[in-house]
């Protein structure tokens, strides 16, 4: 879990993980698009049956873990327990974030590598759906105050950057 002080540490920590994941893929999805744009899809390196076949296989993990990102989410949100500390609430929340995020990256990944060896448009709409639900998803103040159950004096400490006691 990571170690924070007061919420807009735990904040900072939580936002700089999501934006290395979505940076993990977005470097490489962007250069090959730029790529696909410029000389289009005529050097992939799979073609006919093979690319066809490899479009069905990374869309069945892309389509569980997408799937699972959300629905296992929500579940594991209304695991969290309204009687816990709030240190204990936000390190759940922080696992939780971190497996649909990691989740939702795989997704990404895959769909890279799909457009890596077939140049798919296929693959673009799979890595912008995923991103977009990504991004929607990600962690801001407000949407980490409405997901948690949270009682009135823990949100003022979150929100006036208070002190988070062990």
């Amino acid at each position: 879990m990571p170690k924070y002080k007061n919420g807009e540490e735990y904040y900072n920590k939580i936002y700089l993980v999501f934006n290395a994941l979505i940076a993990i893929t977005l470097v490489p999805f962007v250069a090959l698009f730029l790529n696909i744009e410029r000389n289009g899809a005529s050097d992939a390196m799979l073609s006919g049956l093979a690319a066809y076949l490899l479009a069905f296989i990374l869309s069945l993990p892309y389509g569980f873990l997408f799937y699972t990102s959300i629905k296992s989410y929500k579940k594991e949100l209304t695991d969290i327990k309204k009687d816990s500390s709030l240190r204990v609430k936000l390190n759940s929340y922080y696992s939780v974030s971190l497996k649909k995020y990691f989740k939702l990256t795989i997704c990404c990944v895959l769909m890279v590598i799909g457009l890596l060896l077939t140049k798919y448009f296929l693959f673009i709409l799979g890595y912008i759906l995923a991103l977009g639900v990504l991004s929607i998803g990600r962690p801001v103040l407000n949407s980490i105050i409405s997901e948690i159950p949270l009682s009135d004096s823990e949100i003022d400490i979150l929100n006036k950057k208070n002190l988070i006691d062990q």
